[in-house]
């Protein structure tokens, strides 16, 4: 019987070849078995083990080597980066960066990173969170990070203005100096 094996995405693939039970061997018999599973085991999941004997005074049968060798997911953290744009503007694209090397030249791009900010369009400050990931040859987990939306800054100058003791006082007015956001004024 063959008996489970993993590694983990990213490591050699090793079978070891004393990963199995025999039983009905005459003692002293050596059947010389050898274990191995696919070539392409490489990416997360379960692979077959197979078995090879090199003794002509048996017929060995081998049992469970179906699935029997797991390429478990790497895990890995991806710090998120702080983000900030101007009330008004539109938000500035999310990012995150790994924490340590990727395998086989994965890039950022193929682990397939959703990041998401929480809702609000005023000024404040909002979490950036990970919301999924496509590459399933990773497990990740994130330090999160925050979204600015920084107040937008208006000058309003007044104008000087004069009036005489007992008359009707002069309109007041003023002018804005900076930028309203879209649809605002």
């Amino acid at each position: 019987t063959i008996k489970p094996q993993s590694s983990v995405y990213g490591d050699d693939v090793i079978v070891k070849n004393d990963m199995f039970e025999v039983s009905g061997v005459i003692e002293g018999d050596d059947l010389k078995i050898s274990l191995a599973t696919d070539n392409a085991a490489r990416y997360a999941g379960k692979y077959d083990i197979v078995g090879e004997w090199n003794n002509s005074n048996y017929n060995v049968t081998f049992v469970g080597g179906e699935k029997a060798y797991e390429i478990t997911a790497k895990s890995i953290v991806v710090e998120i980066e702080n983000k900030a744009s101007f009330y008004g503007e539109k938000d500035v694209a999310l990012s995150a960066i790994p924490k340590c090397e990727l395998v086989y030249n994965d890039s950022l791009d193929s682990l397939g990173i959703k990041l998401v900010r929480e809702e609000g369009k005023n000024a404040g400050t909002y979490a950036i969170t990970l919301d999924s990931w496509t590459n399933k040859n990773y497990t990740i987990t994130a330090e999160n990070a925050n979204y600015t939306v920084k107040r937008l800054t208006l000058r309003a100058i007044v104008a000087n203005a004069t009036s005489v003791y007992d008359d009707a006082l002069a309109n007041l007015t003023f002018t804005i100096e900076g930028s309203f956001a879209e649809g605002e004024n």
